[in-house]
């Protein structure tokens, strides 16, 4: 019996070598592939592009994130920002961020309180329903990505390809404060930012990516979105069911504050993958597999190495060994993920600091928390989501209770500003009035 439990050991800790050899391989490719998209000379880029940012509540520095979606190096393009009511307060935010850039075509969308979707893809709906006649692309946003200038306009010159459906960023955390749990999400994060690369299987993620309105209305994702929660995974799922490809834009990579404790990162990590389990159901499946690998084979050749030096084992080292070379590889993978973001945002140098020695040290601490994650979503259908309660149903529907109590919201509309002051600037620029 003790040789099954042997051979089994040997086995997974094979297994967990070799996917840890790979991981390590894929850094250092993604880290080349971000140092060749940055030395990339900027492409000219025409076509009209409309920017959707839903926005909800305050988040954090969010003055500072609506700004720098108004100072895009894009030459013809329109934000269309977009709230559940009248009384959002993410509304003075806004209004003041339009007035001091009133030289780009800007506007508000109210789309009213979700009932069959959830909230963030109701207003999708409802501020996609109309696109103007000359509008070419469509990019999305969310409210807390602080994008760079050239952000735009990297996500639309890779759409060139006819076989390319989508272009995606990612988020990269920043956190702004000190707390243990803010530092694990950042670290948990990084991971998944370092699996993205090359290629053309990459999925949606939701808050940077851009498509073209073609595109767009030819598959029919807005009719995949009803009745839906998630927005990206079900675009992600349309366009390779089109047989599209979705490309990482490394350029594209934006800094989100972060600011968490314990409680609230838990909660984030446990929708993140309680939605994938109705979504995307493979790759949820996948990243338990990898998780649970990696590390039950690392503490647990940690608690062997430590029990056989105790009883005084003679082959106590190679647990140890194990451990050793697992724990060298995140080290390893750490540093590659910190150099791609140094790559990516290297105005963000003295913020990305502060989590830089946990993710490159302490990932395998942190993979204990992601792993409880992963395992509480196993159970339940319940989540909160920007203070909306949803319950996940069979097949990827939700349901939402009714408040107790909800102001009249009036019907979808668009909010535009005075068209007087800037009309002249607006024709010379060949922009429709905002």
């Amino acid at each position: 019996m003790e040789a099954v439990w042997v051979s089994l050991y040997l086995a997974l800790a094979a297994a967990a070598l070799v996917q840890a050899g790979l991981f390590t391989l894929h850094g250092f490719e993604n880290r080349r592939f971000a140092r060749s998209r940055r030395r990339a000379k900027p492409q000219a880029v025409s076509g009209h592009a409309v920017l959707f940012a839903p926005c909800k509540g305050k988040d954090a520095d969010m003055t500072t994130s609506l700004l720098r979606l108004l100072e895009q190096d894009y030459p013809d393009y329109e934000v269309v920002f977009i709230v559940e009511s009248a009384d959002d307060l993410a509304l003075p935010a806004i209004r003041a961020a339009m007035a001091q850039r009133p030289g780009v075509p800007a506007r508000v969308c109210i789309a009213g309180r979700a009932t069959h979707s959830g909230q963030k893809v109701h207003n999708l709906l409802a501020a996609t329903a109309e696109l103007p006649n000359q509008t070419e692309y469509l990019a999305f946003v969310d409210s807390d990505a602080q994008t760079t200038p050239h952000w735009l306009r990297s996500l639309v010159v890779r759409l060139d390809r006819p076989d390319v459906g989508a272009v995606t960023g990612y988020r990269w955390f920043v956190p702004t404060n000190y707390h243990p749990a803010a530092f694990a999400l950042a670290t948990i994060n990084a991971f998944a930012a370092g699996l993205l690369g090359p290629g053309g299987h990459q999925l949606v993620w939701g808050g940077s990516w851009a498509i073209r309105k073609k595109t767009f209305l030819d598959i029919r994702i807005r009719e995949a979105w009803h009745g839906a929660l998630s927005d990206d995974l079900v675009a992600s799922r349309v366009i390779n069911r089109a047989g599209l490809l979705t490309v990482f834009e490394p350029n594209c990579l934006v800094a989100s504050p972060l600011e968490s404790t314990t409680a609230d990162a838990f909660e984030f990590l446990r929708r993140q993958y309680l939605i994938g389990r109705v979504y995307a159901t493979r790759m949820w499946a996948g990243a338990i597999s990898v998780a649970l690998l990696s590390t039950a084979v690392l503490w647990g050749s940690l608690l062997l190495a430590m029990v056989g030096i105790a009883i005084g084992a003679n082959h106590a080292w190679a647990p140890a060994a194990v451990a050793a070379t697992l724990w060298i590889s995140h080290v390893v993978r750490g540093y590659l993920r910190q150099q791609m973001a140094a790559i990516c945002l290297p105005q963000l140098k003295s913020q990305l600091a502060r989590a830089r020695w946990v993710d490159i040290v302490a990932a395998p601490v942190c993979g204990l928390f992601n792993l409880a994650a992963i395992v509480s979503s196993l159970f339940g259908s319940s989540i909160t989501w920007r203070g909306n309660r949803y319950r996940l149903l069979p097949g990827g529907q939700i349901e939402r209770p009714a408040p107790a109590a909800h102001p009249t919201i009036p019907a979808p509309h668009m909010g535009r500003r005075a068209r007087s002051r800037n009309s002249s600037q607006n024709k010379q620029q060949k922009l429709p009035p905002g």
